[in-house]
């Protein structure tokens, strides 16, 4: 080192010097971006790059560890209402923190709903506070459920007192803690206003690419079933001007046009779109070697095109599973030991191999609300 100084002119040393100081200055005050939702500001010097996937397989969530309110959007059209209330009870199920809910819904599910909600125990309704509100009458009478369904990309106007919400379609059923994916606000960048998962795995089943000629978010589009949206971002960005502008040939808007919009919008504002992966999205295909989701565990169930209904006996066990489950009572007794049996009485299919060797990660995580909610004894063993 002595011999390094000695060759080293006074000039070299004073610029040496300044180099140093310059450098340690520019670190110790560097800008650090604000991530905020309403009043809450958090400062993270590591956000993902647009439209990087980010895993929530580490998470390091502690369970009720965190008072803020959740807010969740259900829109409820036509004949969803029996899925809608097995996507909501999974929500509640799957939470620990303050939940509103907010559910949207024509005339003829209003009733149905309402009691449904009323009939909830005591413990749920003070720890859940839910809205039910009437979507706005149709301007046309024979296209009433379209316009229900797209009630969906108009929520920034429609919410206009809400910073922040996580969209759940009807199709959805969770299986770990709805704090997880909330979470992930705070990962967004100071240009993201909405997650959405992919549509797909695999390149060979990406039906943008096979059929349809519009735009979409690459390499395989996004889902519309599970949706952060960043409100207060989408308002100050002009989403539904720019949506409008975008996509004026959507006229007559079903569940897969909203999804079609959404594609082309970001696809063409790429900047505004944040991408989680398939285990908040896990749906059939991914139950096969060409497509599957390797982001394990599966964190919420996508019932796409019929499958809980009747498509898929793996998939209809656990929305079975879900429906029987009384809110208040123990997850892991009330719903992962009667899934167990479930699905040992179904059809030994590829998704029957992928829940089952998905049971035991959601009997932890089940184990993990319990023990928050005090709702169960101490962890046991899976039932036969």
């Amino acid at each position: 080192m002595n011999g390094m100084k000695s060759r080293l002119s006074p000039k070299a040393l004073v610029c040496l010097c300044i180099g140093v100081i310059a450098a340690s200055f520019f670190i110790t005050n560097a800008p650090r971006l604000h991530i905020c939702i309403g009043q809450q500001c958090h400062q993270n010097d590591s956000v993902p790059l647009r439209g990087a996937q980010v895993s929530a397989v580490h998470s390091t969530w502690t369970p009720g560890s965190e008072s803020e309110t959740i807010t969740t959007v259900f829109v409820v059209c036509g004949t969803q209402a029996e899925l809608a209330l097995v996507a909501i009870k999974s929500a509640i199920a799957y939470s620990t923190s303050p939940l509103r809910l907010i559910i949207l819904a024509d005339k003829q599910n209003e009733a149905q709903l309402k009691k449904q909600v009323e009939s909830w125990p005591t413990s749920i309704k003070k720890r859940v506070h839910a809205q039910l509100k009437p979507v706005p009458p149709p301007t046309d009478p024979d296209r009433a459920l379209e316009e229900c369904v797209a009630q969906q990309l108009y929520l920034p106007s429609m919410l206009h007192d809400i910073d922040a919400i996580l969209y759940v379609g009807t199709e959805i059923v969770f299986v770990h803690p709805v704090e997880d994916i909330w979470r992930m606000f705070y990962s967004m960048n100071d240009q993201e206003m909405v997650g959405m998962a992919p549509e797909t795995e695999s390149i060979n089943r990406n039906l943008y690419l096979e059929r349809f000629l519009q735009p979409f978010v690459e390499p395989f589009g996004v889902n519309s079933h599970l949706l952060l949206m960043n409100l207060t971002r989408m308002r100050a960005f002009e989403f539904e001007r720019r949506l409008n502008e975008t996509t004026p040939d959507l006229t007559n808007v079903t569940t897969s046009e909203v999804e079609d919009a959404l594609n082309i919008f970001f696809a063409r504002n790429p900047e505004g779109i944040f991408t989680f992966t398939c285990r908040w999205n896990y749906r059939a295909e991914h139950c096969y070697k060409d497509v599957l989701c390797t982001d394990a565990p599966v964190a919420a169930v996508h019932g796409a095109y019929d499958e809980f209904r009747y498509r898929n006996p793996a998939f209809m066990a656990l929305h079975q599973s879900m429906q029987q489950y009384e809110l208040g009572n123990s997850l892991l007794q009330g719903f992962i030991e009667p899934l167990t049996k479930n699905l040992a009485q179904k059809h030994w299919d590829g998704c029957h191999v992928q829940f089952v060797r998905h049971l035991e990660y959601w009997r932890i995580s089940a184990h993990r609300v319990d023990m928050v909610s005090n709702r169960t004894s101490p962890l046991r063993g899976l039932a036969n």
